[in-house]
C-alpha cells in the first residue's frame, strides 16, 4: 500500500468514526458540547490507532493486530469517558455508558462500511 492510499484510508476511517460517534453523540445526550468533545477525541485517538494497527499488520500478524485492537479500543473508551466527566456534568456510569455505546456502534458499523468500499 502507497503513502497516499494510507492517508486516504486513515482520513476515511476519521471521518466515518467522526460521522457515527457524532450522531449518536447528539441523539443520546442532545449537546453540541459533547459531540464536539467526541470530534475532539476521535482527532487524537482515530489516526494513532488506526496508524499503530496497519503497522501490526504489516510487520506481524492478524492475532497482534486483534490484540491490538482490544486493547486500544479499551484504551480509547476509558479515555472519552474521562474527556466526557471532565467536560459535562455526566457521572461517571453515563460517561462511560456513552463512550461504550458511540465506540461499539462506530467500530461495528465503521468495519462493514469499510468492508464495502475496500472491495
Amino acid at each position: 500500500m502507497s503513502i497516499p492510499e494510507i492517508i486516504v484510508n486513515l482520513l476515511v476511517c476519521l471521518l466515518i468514526t467522526i460521522l457515527i460517534e457524532g450522531v449518536c453523540t447528539a441523539i443520546m445526550t442532545r449537546s453540541f458540547q459533547l459531540v464536539k468533545c467526541n470530534v475532539y477525541c476521535n482527532l487524537m485517538t482515530n489516526p494513532l490507532l488506526n496508524m499503530i494497527a496497519m503497522l501490526i499488520i504489516i510487520n506481524f500478524s492478524r492475532s497482534f493486530y486483534y490484540a491490538w485492537v482490544v486493547i486500544g479500543e479499551f484504551i480509547v473508551l476509558f479515555g472519552e469517558m474521562l474527556l466526557y466527566r471532565l467536560f459535562s456534568d455526566l457521572s461517571i456510569k453515563r460517561s462511560f455508558i456513552l463512550s461504550l455505546v458511540t465506540n461499539l456502534l462506530s467500530f461495528t458499523l465503521g468495519s462493514g462500511i469499510l468492508s464495502l468500499i475496500s472491495k
